[in-house]
């Protein structure tokens, strides 16, 4: 078995990337066989944090010194379909990836084989039966599909709410402008009428 790793590097200002991707591959000489794979495993991102530079500045010495503090964010890939993500020097969290079929339907071998009398002979009901699901279980068609009506008839009735003449501008009081009774300019309560 061969196991190699490739490492690709990106720099670009204050954020630094790494790649590493992973190889292998086998070989069985005696069954003829052979397994391959190649899968990106790595990814680490390495770039300042936000609001965490340490500036100082010694103006007797004519000395600065300037650091940013940086933050390692990890992914790791499998090819089982796990994946791993976090930071370094934190707890890396495991996440597994839902597996999905390339292929529709499933690749398998016959446990014997078929001669070629067995080929051309039409196939018992039971047999027939299962062949039946299958397409139609192939094309996506559902056995026990219901109308419409069938599903909503046991919901209680919806009523449309009324449509009542509304407007927005109702709600708010209207301005009022200089002149107008009952406008007040001044901090100083208005006089009472009748008291004297």
């Amino acid at each position: 078995m061969l196991y190699t790793h490739k490492i690709n590097s990106l720099n670009s200002g204050d954020v630094y990337l790494v790649n590493a991707h992973c190889d292998v591959k086998e070989k069985d000489q005696e069954k003829k066989e052979s397994y391959q794979a190649t899968w990106l495993d790595l990814v680490m991102e390495t770039r300042p944090e936000q609001q965490t530079t340490l500036f100082e500045n010694d103006y007797s010495r004519k000395e600065t010194y300037n650091q940013k503090q940086v933050a390692h964010f990890l992914v790791q890939r499998n090819p089982s379909q796990q994946i791993k993500m976090g930071t370094r020097g934190g707890m890396l969290k495991e996440y597994q990836l839902p597996y999905k079929n390339a292929l529709r339907v499933p690749i398998f071998t016959p446990s014997k084989a078929a001669s070629p009398k067995d080929l051309y002979r039409t196939p018992s009901p039971s047999e027939y039966k299962s062949i039946m699901e299958f397409e139609t279980i192939a094309k996506g068609v559902c056995s026990d599909k219901q109308e419409i009506f069938e599903i909503t008839k046991d919901l209680p009735k919806v009523s449309q709410p009324i449509r009542v003449n509304f407007r927005a501008s109702s709600l708010i009081s209207p301005t009022r402008t200089l002149g107008t009774p009952g406008y007040c300019f001044s901090l100083e309560p208005a006089p009472l009428s009748g008291v004297g």
